[in-house]
């Protein structure tokens, strides 16, 4: 019994982690695929109904739990680099995973315009007339890509693609041009019905089905690109390092426009606070520091952001002028009490 007790205190003791940055990249991009998929699933119900809801509002905030899982995404494929330094099978995997975080971004800022389009929408009489032919496309449309995308999604997962995974992602590209393809048609057709070619009572349905094709186009482009052009494996920490080193030094970057812009500017601007400090203010650096404090990469003049570093600096400097008169400035102790003590 006391061997087992003192066992359970070391082992509480020693670290080891929860979950690996490879595992937490695997489960945070197929829940985004899921959870996008789920959406956009919603958000075509949603707009095929009747009216407005509250559903609009759910899906909001669904929206935001979707951004916040691309972020946990691009973390956790960071995090990934270090655990294998994308050496053999696991670069590759890596690699696979920053192109699916890519398209993620992409396919998410269509889903936001989708829902630009249902938070105005009235579900007028021209919008019911609309739906109801074309809500079977649409709804064709979402299940074609969930279907593909959670099939790329899961397929890249090992890195390697073998024929038969590679033949039923073909087919679920083609089922998915197939659904947009009908959907165009079916669109086209019961836009005909009415007395203009561009009617305003159509263009929030016309954004959404182009927003919905787009949607689409960009996980099939993906999965072809996955399919004809699959990332290489890692090169390895030397490589890497030689790669980063050579780019920190790249001529055509150091001498671009903007690169050199801000460069002579901050340049002259630290060199001229240098010269202050050391000549006319006896080695007091305070204006020097400041002015490393106010570098900025925004090309316009940035009121807010400036005011905000500015107010960041004052406060740093009050903090610490403050600090040094409770403390060091104190009678009983600090410099006033070595002073007393010295005479």
């Amino acid at each position: 019994t006391s061997l087992a007790s003192f066992l359970a205190i070391i082992t509480n003791l020693l670290p080891y982690p929860s979950v690996t940055a490879f595992k937490s990249m695997k489960d945070c991009g197929l829940k985004a695929a899921a959870d996008m998929s789920a959406l956009t699933g919603v958000l075509v119900d949603y707009y095929s109904g009747d009216g407005p809801s509250i559903v609009i509002e759910s899906a909001k905030k669904h929206a935001n739990d979707v951004k916040d899982q691309l972020g946990c995404l691009g973390g956790a494929i960071g995090g990934a680099y270090f655990e294998s330094l994308d050496m053999g099978v696991s670069g590759t995997i890596r690699k696979h995973y920053e192109n699916h975080a890519a398209m993620m971004g992409a396919v998410f800022d269509r889903v936001k315009a989708i829902m630009v389009a249902l938070t105005t929408e009235d579900f007028a009489e021209s919008h019911k007339t609309i739906m109801k032919s074309i809500t079977p496309a649409c709804k064709s449309v979402a299940v074609k890509t969930q279907t593909l995308l959670m099939e790329v999604t899961d397929a890249i997962a090992d890195g390697d693609l073998s024929s038969s995974e590679k033949d039923s992602l073909r087919k679920s590209v083609q089922k998915a041009k197939d659904a947009v393809a009908e959907l165009a048609q079916e669109f086209d057709t019961v836009r005909r019905t009415f007395d203009a070619t561009i009617h305003p009572e159509l263009l929030g349905e016309s954004f959404f089905v182009l927003e919905l094709s787009a949607y689409a186009r960009l996980i099939w482009e993906y999965t072809e690109e996955t399919l004809d052009k699959p990332p290489p494996a890692g090169k390895g920490l030397f490589s890497d390092l030689t790669e980063w080193f050579a780019s920190t030094w790249k001529m055509a970057d150091l001498t671009e426009k903007y690169n050199m812009n801000f460069a002579i500017r901050y340049w002259v601007a630290v060199t001229f606070a240098w010269c202050y400090c050391v000549f006319i203010a006896k080695w007091a650096m305070t204006v020097c520091v400041i002015c490393t404090f106010l570098l900025s990469t925004r090309v316009a003049p940035d009121i807010q952001g400036s005011l905000d570093g500015m107010l960041g600096v004052t406060a740093s400097i009050l903090a610490g002028a403050i600090t040094y008169q409770l403390s060091c400035s104190h009678p009983e102790y600090g410099d006033r009490k070595s002073t007393r003590l010295n005479s």
